[in-house]
């Protein structure tokens, strides 16, 4: 009797530890994962492996990059692309750029991102997010880009104006299991071109 009480604890035993080590060892899907700031030397190296002779600041902020030739031609090319083959070597798709600072032209204007997934989670309603805070409405204050929001109330107000405090808008309204979510810029002077990304 003992040998076969012995013998059902242990296939028991087996059989939990069948089901429970995937379970215990997979770990989620990293989500918005920070691989790299973009060196503006990573530009030069990119232009060149395409033809160019350089990399050359045409326009006083992070969208001012352009390939130049030798003989003075110049050519936009994608910051997505820079990260993939130079910044962090590895072309999959759900490795993009996310801008940080359009003010800035250095090292820190840029970032590379590994996504979980390609499609974002959806567009940011600034104006559903200041009213989800407990503000009247989000407006543009000051300009027209994606930086130029500010929810505001009678009382007070708050400005919305760096990607970080984008950042936590997504995270408030787009929570996701995936990990991480994160504000992508997709286009500085549109100020509904903010994509939430996980």
């Amino acid at each position: 009797m003992k040998h076969i009480f012995r013998s059902i604890l242990m296939s028991l035993a087996v059989l939990a530890y069948a089901v429970v080590l995937p379970t215990a060892s997979a770990t989620p899907a990293s989500a918005a994962d920070y691989l790299s700031s973009v060196p503006t030397s990573d530009f030069t190296t990119y232009c060149q492996a395409h033809g160019y002779a350089t990399a050359k600041l045409v326009v006083d902020n992070a969208y001012g990059w352009r390939c130049a030739s030798s003989d003075g031609q110049e050519a936009t090319f994608s910051v997505t692309a820079v990260c993939r083959e130079v910044t962090v070597k590895d072309n999959e798709p759900t490795i993009l750029d996310f801008l940080y600072d359009f003010t800035r032209t250095d090292n820190l204007a840029w970032e590379c991102y590994r996504l979980s997934q390609i499609a974002p989670l959806g567009r940011l309603d600034v104006n559903r997010y200041c009213q989800s805070q407990g503000y009247d409405r989000g407006v543009l204050v000051g300009g027209n880009t994606a930086l130029n929001w500010e929810c505001q109330s009678p009382n007070y107000s708050v400005n919305l104006n760096s990607v970080d405090i984008l950042t936590n808008a997504c995270a408030s309204m787009y929570p996701s299991t995936l990990g991480t979510v994160r504000a992508r810029v997709v286009d500085f002077f549109d100020p509904n071109a903010i994509d939430c990304m996980v």
